[in-house]
């Protein structure tokens, strides 16, 4: 398998590289990178001011230190004039890096999570498709060759590092790597409930000394940083509660639809609140997420054995997307309530998913037909990687 790895991160860097110039956009770039007071320059006054100072109602110190380092190289290198010369490669290459990194964690965590849950002798023609299912799936293009695409890679690359750990009962890295996540993007407080949904699957007391130690902190901080989004980043259309739910319900479709077939893609999807309500209740969406929460009960209910896992995969699922569904208030919803990199973090479970379906069915022409779909998709999705250049 290690060998079969290798080849998917050399995969990795060979398609998301970028092969024209790329410029900086004028969506988030300019304003984040460029246009930042305390990235002009970087140096150690401004360095602690990235520490105390939220930006872009967000706050993310981990992300602003990491783009921070790299500027402070440019300006010696390159020159204080980095930005308008469009030196964006660097950046573009953290993405690709990160990218690389995830997928590899994501395979260390799938043998912790199916030796857990599930007992299977791994299957490596199974874990090599699921792994190109992550790596390459369309939905990641965006996070890879968008420079702001960071955020969500590195609070992803600290979350699954924080997920490892925990398999492996070091509760100290546990919570070390997850005040990295949260400080590398809000998003990361779904790990809250996550490990605690763990520690009900693994038969452990949650209450217990040592598991309070580790949730008390996390669900403090996730509370703060919540309060401090929502307030920092309010939605500019105020809707009813039956409108968050409808828009939530639609996005949950939305995504599901996206993991099967993820095209056409578009930086903006235009689902915002005005336009659900022209809708109401007749999107397909909203009728894919019913159909799906159905399968899932009947999952449950004929599949006991593997119950546990399904549970504990519905909630990486469900989780990150609820954060993003329009039940909380966030500025982006006055262009579209969804957006390709909300889907991120959704990715994993859907691999850890198709990598158990794969092992368990054991058959050559499934895994066949899995391996020849993903081709479909990074081809068709190659032509895509322009919108962001």
């Amino acid at each position: 398998m290690k060998k079969l790895f290798a080849l998917i991160v050399l995969a990795v860097i060979f398609y998301y590289w970028p092969y024209t110039p790329q410029k900086f956009l004028i969506w988030d770039d300019e304003a984040i990178l460029s246009g930042y007071k305390y990235f002009n320059p970087v140096n150690l006054q401004n360095f602690l001011e990235l520490w105390l100072q939220p930006y872009n109602g967000l706050y993310t110190p981990v992300l602003k230190s990491l783009w921070a380092v790299v500027i402070s190289v440019l300006q010696v290198t390159v020159g204080y004039d980095w930005a308008a010369k469009n030196v964006t490669l660097p950046f573009i290459l953290i993405n690709i890096l990160l990218h690389a990194a995830n997928t590899g964690l994501v395979y260390k965590l799938s043998q912790k999570v199916l030796e857990f849950f599930d007992k299977s002798k791994p299957v490596v023609t199974a874990n090599f498709v699921a792994l190109c299912f992550y790596a390459f799936h369309p939905l990641q293009i965006e996070n890879v060759n968008w420079i702001m695409g960071t955020k969500e890679l590195l609070w992803i690359h600290f979350a699954l590092w924080s997920l490892l750990f925990y398999f492996r009962d070091q509760k100290t890295f546990t919570l070390l790597f997850f005040f990295l996540a949260v400080l590398s993007k809000p998003t990361a407080i779904i790990l809250v409930p996550i490990f605690g949904l763990l520690m009900l699957l693994r038969n452990e007391n949650v209450f217990a000394k040592k598991n309070l130690l580790l949730l008390l902190p996390q669900a403090l901080t996730g509370l703060a940083l919540v309060l401090w989004t929502e307030k920092m980043q309010p939605s500019t259309y105020s809707a009813a509660v039956s409108e968050k739910v409808l828009g939530a319900v639609d996005s949950f479709g939305f995504y599901i639809g996206k993991m099967v077939w993820p095209f056409p893609l578009s930086a903006d999807y235009g689902r915002h609140y005005q336009w659900l309500q022209s809708q109401g209740w007749k999107t397909w969406e909203q009728l894919i997420c019913v159909v799906f929460v159905l399968v899932l009960i009947v999952a449950y209910v004929k599949f006991k054995s593997e119950r546990k896992f399904l549970i504990f995969l519905s909630a990486l699922f469900f989780l990150p997307l609820l954060t993003t569904s329009g039940l909380i208030g966030l500025s982006f919803q006055t262009y579209s309530n969804v957006a390709d990199h909300y889907a991120s973090f959704s990715l994993i479970p859907v691999t850890l998913g198709l990598m158990l379906m794969l092992t368990k069915i054991k058959k050559p022409w499934l895994t066949g037909a899995v391996a020849g779909y993903i081709l479909v998709f990074a081809v068709m999705g190659w032509s895509y990687k322009e919108a962001w250049a």
